[in-house]
């Protein structure tokens, strides 16, 4: 019995590193592209922040509106602008989180990204404000993509997310 607690204690290990790889790279800019409190006059600046250390091998990736807008890894975090509009953000790390809001321009809106773990490790998205969103930034590091899988297009620049067309109404 002894003898197979080794190869349990390997194979679990083997397959937590094979859950932390991913298709999708971030990387530390040597400047943060943008400041998370300024907003442009015209859309919405949107900042998901990533503080905790666990999971920190496992790429948080993000889409708003079906457009890759930035992923976490680690204690990360990045912001993108977001049109004014209705807006579904989607996190998926092992687990999809769901998040809904209605951007307007000139604003800035924080999003904390906790993270649960429901068998695989799943991000609480949590809105907060900008006072508490400047307590977190400190413990992370900004991220860009520097990587994508051959499907997906790397972001030039600062994503923009569109904001959803309108429903008609007959």
């Amino acid at each position: 019995m002894p003898k197979t607690l080794p190869f349990v204690g390997l194979a679990l290990v083997a397959s937590l590193l094979a859950a932390g790889c991913s298709s999708y790279a971030v990387r530390e800019p040597a400047q943060a592209p943008t400041n998370p409190f300024v907003a442009e006059q015209s859309l919405a600046k949107v900042c998901v922040i990533k503080t905790t250390i666990m999971a920190h091998a496992i790429t948080f990736v993000s889409w708003d509106n079906g457009t890759l807008v930035g992923a976490t890894k680690g204690p990360t975090h990045f912001c993108y602008y977001a049109e004014p509009g209705e807006h579904d953000l989607l996190v998926d790390a092992h687990g999809v989180s769901r998040a809904h809001f209605t951007a307007e321009a000139g604003k800035s809106y924080f999003i904390h990204e906790k993270v649960r773990f429901f068998g695989s490790p799943l991000a609480e998205l949590v809105w907060v404000s900008p006072a508490e969103a400047e307590k977190l930034f400190p413990s992370s590091s900004y991220a860009v993509l520097a990587a994508v899988p051959k499907d997906e297009k790397l972001p030039d620049g600062i994503p923009v997310a569109r904001a959803k067309a309108p429903t008609q109404v007959r």
